[in-house]
């Protein structure tokens, strides 16, 4: 049986990453449950295409793949996204990460008011205007991020903290933000666990898209600064331009590691690389919540991680203080690392940690929410944004 009303889920394209992982986990479980679940990339392009279509549905807002800037192509085309969205006439949009909410919420500007579908924003990543940013940007684009979550109905944080941002420093009403963390299927990670490789040199991984938010850069200077019997191999998973390939590489080897560092880039098998690392290490500036650090939990490897906004720090405290240290700060990063390399395994602990983060039960709150949010779409308010119900929490 399908559930009355259409959800449109907008993504920028189907690219490797964890806004479109947690986006066909979401949409599988929906169409599952019987929801009438659609993707619609802006383009329909990215190592998971195969796998959205597999999936659910997929309609892309625009037909030819193209090699651009995601915020700029995204910002030439908010009229063909508004276009859409007036046409289709779904009765629920959901913004699936952060990369469209701006974007989406001038589209629905352009849209007559008595069209305008509800809508449903996951915030996938902490709020920039609060982040390390100098403080002039920080000032220019706190009213666009106000802007774009006030044209939400409804605002899920993947994390604690990020709700906390989003209340107390952008000032969202409490009753409009609700938080459903990510989840993992830990046995499909724990599965065939096998622990480090036998071999000589301890591997090093560190996983995510190359880019500032990651922070690879420290990584390789505490990587450089260790002071272990043995060379670890510093091996990175993840997607990244030819200029952040070469900056990555060229720094390695200014440091004395050049013969070090392993750029893999995307790999489908996160979990075969995890399970043979002697550890997993988390430096990025900035997160949401992090689908890394549960899939290292999963495997139960061993973890170092940054305390970065947000979310980090929920998951991982309770295994210990002394794995988390500073955004940015090498020398504490190569201290936690020579320390955590030193200690066993401890794979149970980490597996046994993962399982409070239970995929199943982060799908239920999604599927409790689109079933709330269709049954209020239907009442003539709808859209109004400034109309919450004070028990929509899907905590």
């Amino acid at each position: 049986m399908t559930l009355r009303g259409k959800i449109g889920a907008v993504v920028y394209d189907l690219r490797a990453s964890g806004v479109v992982r947690n986006l066909l986990r979401i949409a599988e479980r929906a169409r599952s449950d019987g929801f009438d679940f659609e993707i619609w990339p802006l383009r329909a392009q990215g190592e998971f295409v195969i796998q959205a279509k597999d999936t659910a549905t997929v309609n892309p807002i625009l037909s030819v793949p193209v090699n651009a800037q995601r915020d700029l192509d995204s910002l030439f085309h908010q009229d063909a996204l508004a276009e859409a969205l007036g046409k289709r006439a779904p009765a629920l949009v959901f913004s699936a990460g952060n990369q469209m909410h701006w974007h989406l919420a001038k589209a629905l500007q352009k849209l007559p008011s008595d069209v305008r579908p509800r809508v449903v924003g996951r915030v996938s990543n902490a709020v920039v205007s609060l982040g390390e940013a100098n403080p002039l940007f920080r000032a220019v684009i706190k009213p666009q991020e106000r802007f774009q979550y006030q044209a939400m109905n409804h605002v899920v944080a993947v994390s604690q903290e990020l709700r906390n941002q989003l209340v107390g420093g952008l000032g969202l009403e409490a009753e409009r933000v609700s938080c459903i963390p990510n989840g993992i299927d830990v046995n499909r990670f724990s599965g065939g666990q096998d622990g480090a490789a036998a071999i000589e040199r301890p591997v090093i991984l560190g996983i995510g898209r190359l880019s500032k938010q990651k922070d690879f850069g420290t990584l390789i200077d505490a990587v450089a600064k260790l002071r272990t019997s043995q060379r670890p191999i510093l091996r990175i998973l993840g997607r990244g331009t030819n200029a952040w390939k070469a900056k990555l590489t060229n720094h390695a080897k200014s440091k004395g590691i050049g013969d070090q560092l392993e750029l893999l880039g995307h790999v489908d098998d996160v979990a075969i690389h995890l399970r043979r690392a002697d550890l997993f290490v988390s430096s990025s500036r900035w997160e949401g919540a992090s689908n890394a650090v549960l899939e290292a939990l999963a495997c139960g490897t061993p973890i170092v991680a940054t305390k970065a906004p947000t979310g980090i720090e929920e998951v991982l405290l309770p295994l210990g203080r002394d794995i988390l240290v500073p955004v940015g700060d090498p020398d504490a990063l190569a201290r936690a690392i020579e320390t955590r390399l030193g200690q066993p395994r401890g794979s149970d602990g980490l597996i046994e940690r993962a399982r409070d983060f239970g995929l199943s039960s982060t799908l239920d709150r999604y599927s409790q929410m689109f079933t709330e949010q269709l049954s209020l779409a239907e009442r003539p308010s709808h859209r109004s944004p400034r109309t919450p119900a004070a028990h929509l929490q899907y905590n």
